[in-house]
């Protein structure tokens, strides 16, 4: 009975013709619920509370991204910072993590071969 969608992002741009990210560089995760519910919603205390999650981590994402300079090519890039940031908003987290562990699960299997 549960559905959704789950949000991840980066401040640098993950397409096919971006910089790969650095393999030295780690990358750290800010991760938060996206909604907080039940099979009764009207018995889900925590059903009001869930956007306070999401303001705080757009807030964290917009005072990341005014640490993005542009490369004299025209590049974004995040140098200044230690580690990448990666965003994730995830769903059904109250009921075992299952956005998160969808996501996981997701990412141990993944293989990214890039076209040449």
């Amino acid at each position: 009975p549960l559905g959704g969608y789950s949000v991840w992002g980066a401040l640098q741009p993950r397409t096919a013709t971006a910089t790969p990210p650095l393999p030295h560089k780690p990358a750290v995760m800010l991760i938060s619920p996206l909604d907080s519910t039940g099979f009764f919603h009207g018995a889900a205390p925590g059903a009001d509370a869930a956007v306070s999650n999401v303001v705080a981590l757009l807030a964290a994402v917009a005072a990341l991204s005014r640490q993005v300079a542009l490369s004299p090519d025209g590049v974004a890039t995040l140098g200044s910072l230690s580690a990448t940031p990666l965003f994730a908003l995830f769903t059904a987290e109250p009921y075992g993590q299952t956005g998160s562990r969808r996501f996981e699960k997701d990412l141990a299997a993944f293989n990214c071969s890039r076209p040449s």
